[in-house]
C-alpha cells in the first residue's frame, strides 16, 4: 500500500504454491490482520483470502475462492467457485457465488483499502476507437449463479434468501431471475436481457 494513506497500521502474510505436471496447479492465501484506516482510526476486520486453481491435461479449468471476514465475532463468507470445460472453440462455464451470511459494511471497509491503494486510472489516448465485432463474451457459454442467504448493512438494513442466475451465450446475456427480501414485507424480483449486434455502433 506504499504511496497511500490509507492505513496507519497492520499486517498482511501470505503464500503462493505452483505445481507443474499433467495437472496444473496453483494455490494462494492472503491474510490481513490489525489493518487500521488512518481516517478515523478505525480498526479494520481480519480477512483472509484463498485461491486455488486447476488446469487439467484435457483443458479443464477450476478456481475456488473463499473470503472469511471477522470484525469483533461477526463473520462474513463468501466463496466463488468456477468450472470452465472446452467446448468447440470456446469455453462452457458453470459459476456460482454463494455464502450464509455478509455484513456489507465490513466488505466496504476491506475493499476500501485496495481501492486506495490502486490509485488514479491512467488516461486514455486519443487514437481512432475500433467497433467490437463480437461480444466481450463471446467465447463463454453457460450459467453463473449467486445464493447468498443473508446480508445486512449496519443495524436497521437486512436482506435474505438473494439469489439469481445469469445465462450466457455467444451474443446474449439473461438474467433469469434475481430474488431476494427485505425485512418482513419488502421483496426484489428482477430479470433482465442483453444482446450483442455488430456493426459501426454495436
Amino acid at each position: 500500500f506504499a504511496g497511500t494513506e490509507a492505513l496507519s497500521a497492520g499486517r498482511a502474510s501470505g503464500e503462493i504454491r505452483s505445481a507443474a505436471g499433467a495437472t496444473r496447479q496453483v494455490e494462494a492465501r492472503l491474510t490481513l490482520n490489525g489493518l487500521v484506516a488512518a481516517d478515523g482510526n478505525t480498526t479494520l476486520p481480519v480477512a483472509n483470502l484463498s485461491f486455488r486453481a486447476l488446469t487439467h491435461p484435457d483443458g479443464r479449468r477450476s478456481v475456488q475462492a473463499p473470503l472469511l471476514l471477522d470484525r469483533a465475532g461477526q463473520r462474513s463468507d463468501l466463496n466463488f467457485s468456477l468450472e470452465m470445460t472446452p467446448a468447440g472453440r470456446g469455453m462452457k462455464v458453470d459459476g456460482r457465488l454463494a455464502g450464509e451470511h455478509l455484513e456489507l459494511d465490513t466488505l466496504l471497509a476491506v475493499l476500501g483499502v485496495f481501492r486506495s491503494a490502486s490509485g488514479p486510472a491512467p488516461e486514455t489516448g486519443g487514437g481512432r476507437v475500433v467497433a467490437d465485432q463480437q461480444a466481450a463474451w463471446s467465447r463463454f457459454t453457460g450459467r453463473l449463479a449467486i445464493d447468498v442467504k443473508s446480508a445486512n448493512f449496519g443495524p436497521d438494513w437486512k436482506m435474505s434468501g438473494l439469489a439469481g442466475t445469469l445465462d450466457l451465450e455467444p451474443a446474449r446475456l439473461t438474467l433469469a431471475k434475481l430474488e431476494a427480501a427485505f425485512g418482513e414485507k419488502g421483496r426484489l424480483s428482477a430479470k433482465g436481457d442483453v444482446r450483442f449486434a455488430a456493426g459501426a455502433r454495436p
